[in-house]
C-alpha cells in the first residue's frame, strides 16, 4: 500500500460537491442544514475525560457538530481560534493547532482529528476538549454509529503523543496506538475502530 502522506483532501477539496463549489460565506445554520447529502463530511465533538488518578471524570457535555468544509469544523472546535482558509496544507494545520498550546491560552483544544481515508483524506471527525493531555486523559467510549469502523488514519494534538484506537466500544478488542499522528491505522484496525483514548 501507498504510505506517502498527502496534502489533505479535507482542507482543500472538501468544497466540491456534485461538481459545484459550497460558498463558504453561508451562515452556520445553512451550512449544517444541508451538510447530511454531501458526499464529504466534517464534524467535530467534545471528549470526555478524567485525570491521571482518575479521580475527576467528566463526560462531553457539548453535542457534535457537522458542517460543509473541514475549515469550519475546526473553527468550532476550537472556539473561532483557528481559522483555515481553504488552501491550507497539512503544515498549515499542525502549525495553527500547534500554536494553541503556548502558556495562558484559555479554551477548547483540538485533542484529535480522525480521517475517513488513508493519507488523511476524505470526511474528517474533530476531537476536542477544555485541556490537554498534560495531566488529563481524554477518551470518547464510542464513536457514535455514524462514524463506527471507517477510520483509516489519524492524528493526535494538544500534548497527546497517544491515540489508541480500540476495536469494540468501551476500549475492548483488538488495539492501535497511532501516536501522534498516522496516515494508515494499520490492517487490522482499519475500518474497525469503536471507541478511542488519548494520552500523554
Amino acid at each position: 500500500m501507498n504510505t506517502t502522506v498527502h496534502m489533505p483532501t479535507a482542507l482543500i477539496a472538501a468544497t466540491f460537491v456534485g461538481g459545484c463549489i459550497v460558498a463558504d460565506a453561508e451562515s452556520a445554520d445553512d451550512d449544517r442544514r444541508s451538510v447530511a447529502d454531501l458526499e464529504f463530511k466534517h464534524c467535530a465533538i467534545e471528549t470526555s475525560s478524567r485525570t491521571a488518578d482518575q479521580a475527576d471524570v467528566r463526560p462531553a457535555s457539548r453535542a457534535p457538530e457537522c458542517f460543509r468544509t473541514f475549515s469550519q469544523a475546526l473553527q468550532f472546535a476550537t472556539s473561532g481560534r483557528v481559522q483555515l482558509p481553504l488552501e491550507a496544507v497539512l503544515e498549515d494545520l499542525d502549525e495553527a493547532v500547534g500554536s494553541l498550546d503556548a502558556p495562558g491560552l484559555d479554551g477548547t483544544y483540538v485533542i484529535g482529528i480522525e480521517y475517513d481515508d488513508a493519507n488523511f483524506r476524505g470526511s474528517t471527525k474533530t476531537y476536542f476538549g477544555d485541556t490537554t493531555c498534560d495531566g488529563t486523559e481524554r477518551f470518547v467510549s464510542w464513536v457514535g454509529e455514524e462514524w463506527n469502523d471507517r477510520i483509516s488514519s489519524a492524528r493526535a494534538y494538544s500534548e497527546c503523543n497517544h491515540s489508541y484506537h480500540y476495536e469494540h466500544i468501551n476500549f475492548g478488542g483488538a488495539i492501535m496506538d497511532c501516536g501522534s499522528s498516522c496516515n494508515y491505522i494499520g490492517d487490522a484496525l482499519n475500518d474497525e475502530t469503536s471507541s478511542i483514548r488519548w494520552t500523554n
